[in-house]
């Protein structure tokens, strides 16, 4: 097969303008920021000086990518799916969301929460908070262009770094424990 080089050059010339296309993310309050640059099929790539502002770039991106799924994440884990969607309706996972909240107001009590956070390295929480901060800042943007049809709604609103342990417990025991969710919710002392 031949390639022109009229072509080649197209295409180079298509790939360059796609790397150069980049977002500069900053917050002020906590003092984070990072540089955010796209290739020509939307691959984020960030740069930071520090944990905090890698945090925060990767917040942000992913915040760009998926809002409205992080926000519905952000619900499950804090056992709030009944008070938001009803209890009889379901997850993603196809699972009651009254279940839902039972298993994840088990699992995320404050104390285990507080455990997990106080475990981490200065570096991980510097980039848990930087990822808080990133999503949150988008968010906030967003909500000033009008947020997307599926995540209208109160149950939409900033995260905390807790609720980013919450999440990071949930994909811990998905595999073992989370697959007995139902039977943790429908269990009854003898």
């Amino acid at each position: 097969m031949i390639i022109s080089r009229q072509l080649t050059r197209l295409t180079l010339a298509s790939m360059f303008f796609g790397l150069s296309l980049s977002a500069h993310a900053f917050s002020p309050a906590s003092e984070a920021h990072a540089d955010i640059r796209r290739t020509g099929f939307g691959v984020p790539h960030i740069r930071a000086e520090n944990e905090r502002g890698l945090g925060f770039g990767i917040g942000y991106a992913y915040a760009q990518d998926n809002l409205c799924l992080l926000a519905n994440e952000i619900v499950t884990v804090n056992g709030q799916r009944s008070r938001y969607f009803g209890p009889d309706q379901f997850t993603v996972e196809e699972r009651e969301n009254r279940v839902s909240d039972v298993f994840f107001t088990w699992l995320n009590t404050p104390e285990a929460v507080q455990t997990f956070w106080q475990a981490q390295t200065a570096q991980v929480r510097d980039l848990v908070e930087g990822y808080a901060a990133g999503y949150n800042r988008y968010l906030a943007e967003r909500r000033q262009q009008g947020l997307p049809q599926q995540c209208q709604g109160e149950w939409v609103r900033d995260i905390a770094p807790e609720d980013l342990v919450k999440l990071t417990r949930r994909l811990l025991v998905e595999g073992g424990v989370g697959q007995f969710a139902e039977a943790l919710a429908g269990a009854t002392p003898p």
